[in-house]
């Protein structure tokens, strides 16, 4: 069966199993490119890029875990907040805590073939080794994790630890290089915001929701909002009409 054929089974299969991550993956643009990644990545427009002959060595259900890990990246915003960042390290600080959720909920991911899933052991611990331990991952953001790498001093030696995908980084561009408009950019946060939040009622009202997810939800949609714009909203209900 051609990869493209067993793409389209695996999101078929999530529908039935699992509507939060089915609802997340439906709003991706799947591409075949073996020229753009070696396995699988996605940029932060929601374009999904895969090279057939890594998805053809996959699994059906690791299939199912490639899609949701790959979404979640866009879900989670870890694509724009890393833009600035040292991309490998908030990469694998990324893949932690989506790996964390995806493990938590029985998905099957990659082990070896092009890159092995970096998941958190039964403690929710993850050992680089050199006497660096990430403890709690259930608890901390992808930021978190990958402020905790920075300072740990042993940036070098935990880039070895590469996952199976790589990401195309900023909220600026595409794949090709193409600039994108602040509203494009605005309206395609908006965008993932809003599916994001979609998908979890939808998730919530069949009660199928994931475990974990919860709390990110809070962390992306609850977003802190200005004292002085709330006051001013506050304020001007109060004030007559006509005045400044």
């Amino acid at each position: 069966m051609k990869s493209n054929d067993r793409i389209i089974r695996a999101k078929v299969h999530l529908q039935k199993e699992t509507p939060f991550f089915a609802y997340l993956v439906m709003n991706l643009k799947i591409k075949e490119d073996d020229k753009a990644t070696q396995t699988m990545g996605v940029d932060s427009f929601g374009n999904l890029y895969y090279n057939t002959k890594w998805v053809s060595k996959l699994t059906d259900g690791e299939i199912k875990g490639v899609l949701s890990h790959e979404v979640l990246h866009l879900a989670l915003e870890h694509l724009i907040r890393g833009k600035d960042k040292e991309h490998e390290i908030y990469n694998i600080a990324s893949d932690l805590c989506i790996n964390y959720i995806l493990n938590n909920n029985n998905f099957q991911l990659p082990n070896g073939k092009g890159g092995k899933a970096l998941i958190p052991d039964c403690y929710n611990e993850f050992d680089f080794g050199n006497n660096l331990i990430i403890k709690d991952i259930d608890k901390k953001s992808a930021d978190e994790i990958y402020n905790e790498i920075m300072n740990s001093g042993h940036i070098k030696k935990v880039k070895i630890f590469n996952g199976f995908d790589k990401h195309i980084y900023g909220n600026g561009k595409d794949k090709g290089g193409k600039s994108k408009s602040k509203n494009e950019i605005r309206q395609n946060k908006k965008k993932w915001n809003r599916v994001f939040s979609e998908a979890s009622i939808y998730a919530k009202q069949q009660g199928k929701l994931p475990a974990g997810i919860d709390r990110l939800v809070d962390i992306i949609l609850n977003e802190k909002i200005s004292w002085k714009s709330l006051l001013y909203k506050y304020i001007t209900r109060e004030l007559p009409y006509d005045y400044t």
